[in-house]
This record gives structure tokens, C-alpha cells and sequence, in this order.
């Protein structure tokens, strides 16, 4: 796949989908315990619907780095990492407990889907097994690691698995055939994620950043990109706790 001369970077669209992500999560963890809601309730419902833009957008780039990663154990090993130190400053912005079982952050959902197309990758390239042994194993595989998700209570549980299965399958695709295929990877998990929910279709607003992909890295930033996710998830949580709106348990 050839990079484009000019548009937008990894980089800079991670960043916008950081600052979107920033204000869906400031709506969940401090607007909505806010006692008027009722009075900014438009406000609210408008930021969790621009915050729509940024999960598909994510996915999209784990499928991206599945393939351009140099080293693929230690891609899953940094999204395990990072799915760890999440964990609880996920727990506190989104429900004010140190630990809640029944919600696991978005890194988790992520290194599932990650697992999810390697194993589909290794299942493609085995030589000795036929095309319709393969998908019938592929189905299996893909239903299996969605059920993983479900079990492990995972963000957006099963139909985010099956968005970056479905973004992986369209991008074998496309890439390299159609010019903008970036924006179709985009829209195939997008359509994945409205069965969950309709709500979802607002992501079909980030549509235009996938138009200018040029599908080159940009600045290297990687561990801000990482560590911004327990950063601001932990600074939403101080927040909403001097602000008086929530109070912090330990279950």
C-alpha cells in the first residue's frame, strides 16, 4: 500500500480522535452526575454523540498496526500493558469504585480484537488446509474471541471485537484496489457497531479524516498514545470528586 503525499498522519488523527474521546468520557464521568442535568441535557447528549467518532477510529488502527508493527508479541504485550494500568482509573471516572468486575476498559476490547485477526492471519496461512476447512475455522475463531469479549464484560463487549474483525476482512479487500479504502474500512465497522447500537451511525462523522489518511506514521509519539487513555480517565475522576458529584468506593 502506497503512502499519500500531503493529508493527515497517524499521528494527527489519533490526536483528534484523543480530543474526542476526551470529551465523550468528561460527559460520562462528570456531566451526567452533574444534579441539572436536566437543564444541559442537549449538551451532554451532543457530546456522547461527537464522542461516537473516536472508538471505530481506534480499531481502525489496531488493524493498522497488526500489519505495520515490527514486532506483533510486543504490540499485544503494550495494549495488555496498558489494559492493566487502565483498569482502575477506568473504573473510578465511569463508576466511582477502585474495582468494578462488570466493565472492562476499551484496551481490553482492543487486545482482544488484536488477537482476534492474528489468529484469523495464522488460520489464512496455513498451506495444507483447504478454503472451506479455513473458513469454517475463521468463523469459529471470529465467534469465539466476540464470546471472549461478552465473558470479560469487555467496552463495547462482543460487536467491538467483530468491528476490528470486520475492518480486518474489508481491508484485505480493498487495499491496494480502490483509492479511498481507508473510509471503507472505517464505514464496515462503523455498520458492525450500529447493530449494537443506533447511536454508533454518529461515527460516520470521522469519515472525512479517513478521506485524507496518507497511512504514514507522522511524529513519534507512541507511549503518549498510550498512556493519555489512564491519564485523563484518572484526571475525569479528580474531577468529578472536588466537584462533589461523585464519591469514590472501593467496590
Amino acid at each position: 500500500m502506497k503512502s499519500k503525499k500531503g493529508g493527515l498522519s497517524t499521528s494527527v488523527i489519533k490526536t483528534i480522535a484523543l480530543i474526542i474521546m476526551f470529551i465523550d468520557h468528561f460527559a460520562a464521568g462528570v456531566v451526567v452526575r452533574m444534579p441539572n442535568l436536566h437543564d444541559h441535557l442537549a449538551v451532554y447528549q451532543w457530546m456522547r454523540h461527537i464522542g461516537r467518532i473516536s472508538f471505530p477510529i481506534y480499531c481502525f488502527f489496531i488493524v493498522e498496526g497488526f500489519y505495520k508493527t515490527r514486532d506483533r508479541k510486543r504490540y499485544a504485550r503494550r495494549l495488555a500493558a496498558c489494559a492493566l494500568i487502565s483498569e482502575v482509573p477506568f473504573d473510578l471516572a465511569i463508576y466511582g469504585k477502585v474495582f468494578y468486575l462488570w466493565h472492562q476498559n476499551v484496551f481490553v476490547t482492543l487486545l482482544a480484537g488484536l488477537f482476534a485477526i492474528w489468529a484469523l492471519e495464522s488460520v489464512r496461512n496455513i498451506k495444507e488446509m483447504s478454503k472451506g476447512v479455513k473458513i469454517v475455522t475463521s468463523l469459529c475463531t471470529g465467534v469465539g474471541f466476540a464470546l471472549l469479549a461478552e465473558v470479560l464484560f469487555t467496552d463495547y463487549g462482543s460487536f467491538g471485537v467483530l468491528c476490528i474483525i470486520m475492518m480486518y476482512v474489508v481491508r484485505k479487500l480493498t487495499e491496494d484496489k480502490i483509492k479511498f479504502w481507508a473510509p471503507v474500512v472505517l464505514t464496515a465497522g462503523i455498520v458492525v457497531l450500529t447493530i449494537l447500537n443506533y447511536t454508533e451511525i454518529w461515527a460516520l462523522l470521522g469519515l472525512p479524516l479517513m478521506f485524507f489518511y496518507k497511512g504514514k506514521k507522522g511524529w513519534n509519539a507512541k507511549w503518549f498514545f498510550y498512556l493519555f487513555y489512564p491519564v485523563h480517565l484518572l484526571v475525569i475522576a479528580v474531577i468529578a470528586l472536588c466537584l462533589g458529584v461523585q464519591r469514590w468506593g472501593l467496590f
